[in-house]
């Protein structure tokens, strides 16, 4: 176990390479997994983890592609994720209200070169939906999670726990990521999930029991390219709230409306994953616990939603 009165000096933490807080985590295609760290900075650790295992590298610095010796002032308090398609890693940077893709994960030990920015249009804006009062297919609120499907669509989730801009979910597909390779593309998602128009932000509010989840925080992609939402859902039942926090599209490029309600209990779901046999793991954000679920094997954890 950790001696923790060591990690302290007068109060301040004193070592650098202890995952924070709820951070989530990507895994590449060379078993290192990428997390935030200190100072949300970025940390990297070659998998698998061990006793004492000790970060490959810590407290990461990020460049421009087109001007290398400019550091990026950035900030990632949870949401990343590798691209094994593009062999690139994408990671939201909360000070500045952007997504920003590192073109070259490969050569950690070097400078990490930012080639592409998803939410402004130019290196020092910072406002949530780039200062206008409403959201567009291309702007960004507060995001909690982005994910690849087997595809190479990026799913954004934009909103965070107890209410944040813009409650919604957001797909660009891979089509239109690698289209075009300027630093700003000039792209937009296509697909859009829980809000009902590009230009909607809902904060969060005391619902009656819905068959949609209202608030997202995570999502995970099984094999079958089937996609999981985790919400942060307040009801005034407090019975009906807890098994009302997951939910199942099985074709979500096609129809962007859930298809199950997965009723198992929970507080608030924190980061979902898939294992290799399309086992489902699921953070419990509030009730810090673990669980392990199969609904292909148990079905029974399906609540199945009538068609809109």
């Amino acid at each position: 176990m950790q001696n923790f009165g060591s990690l302290f000096t007068n109060g301040l933490l004193t070592e650098t390479n202890l995952i924070h807080g709820r951070a989530m985590h990507t895994i590449d295609d060379h078993q290192r997994l990428s997390t935030r760290g200190a100072h949300s900075r970025l940390m990297l650790y070659q998998l698998p983890l061990q006793s004492g295992s000790e970060p490959l590298r810590e407290q990461i610095s990020l460049y421009w592609v087109d001007t290398p010796n400019v550091e990026i002032d950035y900030g990632c308090d949870q949401a990343l994720a590798f691209d094994p398609k593009s062999q690139t890693l994408w990671v939201f940077d909360n000070r500045h209200g952007r997504l920003l893709r590192i073109s070259n994960p490969n050569d950690w030990q070097g400078k990490l070169l930012v080639d592409a920015v998803i939410g402004q249009r130019n290196k020092t804006d910072a406002e949530a939906n780039r200062g206008r009062d409403r959201p567009d297919a291309s702007s960004l609120g507060h995001v909690a999670d982005i994910r690849f499907d087997h595809h190479g669509n990026l799913f954004i989730v934009d909103n965070n726990y107890e209410g944040h801009p813009n409650g919604r979910i957001l797909a660009y597909l891979a089509d239109d990521l690698a289209r075009d390779s300027s630093l700003f593309p000039d792209i937009a998602a296509k697909k859009l999930f829980v809000a009902d128009r590009f230009d909607q932000t809902d904060i969060i509010r005391i619902h009656d029991p819905v068959d949609r989840p209202f608030s997202p925080v995570s999502i995970a992609f099984n094999s079958r390219n089937e996609m999981v939402v985790g919400n942060d859902g307040y009801y005034r039942n407090p019975q009906r709230r807890s098994v009302r926090q997951l939910y199942l599209y099985r074709h979500p490029l096609k129809k962007q409306t859930p298809d199950a309600v997965i009723e198992l209990s929970l507080g608030a779901a924190g980061e979902l994953n898939f294992d290799q046999y399309d086992n489902l793991i699921v953070q419990d954000h509030t009730w810090v616990k673990t669980w392990v679920i199969n609904y292909d094997r148990d079905p029974a954890w399906l609540h199945p939603l009538p068609a809109p």
